[in-house]
């Protein structure tokens, strides 16, 4: 059985410090690593040789690889139908929270998160099933166009042992991304402006 292991490097921000925050997801970069022999949970020092382990002989994922989430009640009341494990569903998620203003905060710095490597034979066909297969088609029809994606590195905030440091990144990205899909600049364009229209057709006197 594949799972994780969540380890912190320095303690979390306080519920007082993040008070005034309405919206909140944290997101973070995960460490793989080969566990090839059960853990002793009842050993004391568990959790100091795998973090050990995980510094030693762990590859650190780039910031596409997103796979925990901690957030506000109430900030994905509208998820969509999507097919956990099956490509793009991370990526939504962090595109939703942004797109409904919530504070979205990189914990890599504070959190070793520590990722089973495994394969995956789980699916009948193997990766290519897992990434092509009908369920990930179907995530990729409800997600719809490229600037639905985004990952950890359009974080609004980064968590450090100081507190919170803003991020200016994501306009880049945006930026960035808008430059390698001209035509869905254009469809952008055109919804934004549809929804301009219909706002300012509910508000008008009949």
């Amino acid at each position: 059985m594949q799972t994780s292991f969540f380890l912190t490097i320095f303690p979390p921000p306080s519920k007082e410090s993040l008070g005034s925050i309405r919206l909140l997801l944290m997101v973070g970069q995960r460490t793989d690593l080969d566990i090839t022999r059960p853990i002793d949970f009842s050993d004391s020092v568990w959790e100091r040789r795998l973090r050990e382990e995980a510094r030693a002989s762990g590859a650190l994922r780039p910031y596409t690889f997103i796979d925990y989430f901690a957030f506000s009640k109430g900030l994905y009341a509208d998820l969509l139908p999507l097919a956990l494990g099956r490509g793009g569903w991370d990526n939504w998620l962090i595109w939703r929270a942004r797109s409904r203003k919530a504070t979205v905060i990189d914990v890599s710095s504070a959190v070793l998160a520590v990722h089973q490597n495994h394969d995956y034979s789980h699916h009948p066909d193997g990766s290519k099933g897992v990434w092509n297969g009908p369920e990930a088609q179907r995530n990729r029809e409800l997600i719809g166009l490229w600037y639905h994606k985004h990952t950890i590195e359009d974080a609004s905030h980064h968590l450090t042992p100081h507190g919170l440091k803003r991020s200016y990144r994501h306009a880049w990205l945006v930026l960035k991304r808008a430059w390698s899909h001209p035509r869905g600049v254009v469809l952008l364009a055109l919804e934004m402006l549809s929804r301009a229209f219909r706002r300012t057709s509910r508000t008008s006197p009949s």
